[in-house]
């Protein structure tokens, strides 16, 4: 069996117009009444830049710095752009053990 990172999928899928597995929906956002618009966003995002997978991969699961790295590469989307994952809402109990 063979492991792969949940970035390197959803860049796949980006690159071969597909829908990512259920893992890449999650965290990337795309389990949104307006995924079809997110998934574009990000098709042009790995289509149109040189945004690679590692740059997913850094953002994978949060809302806030995959909305940073589409508004990097495409400042016309400031305000226009923003993506959430259910991550996003969870709280860091980490720190308290």
């Amino acid at each position: 069996m063979t492991i792969s990172r949940t970035a390197d999928h959803i860049y796949e899928c980006l690159m071969m117009d597909t829908w990512p597995r259920q893992s890449g929906v999650v965290d990337f956002g795309l389990d949104h009444p307006d995924a079809g618009r997110r998934y574009a966003w990000l098709q042009r995002l790995v289509r149109e830049t040189n945004c690679n997978a590692d740059d997913l991969h850094r953002v994978v699961g949060s809302g806030p710095d995959i909305t940073k790295l589409v508004n990097r590469f495409f400042p016309e989307y400031v305000g226009k752009v923003v993506f959430t994952t259910a991550y996003d809402y969870m709280e860091d109990d980490w720190d308290d053990e």
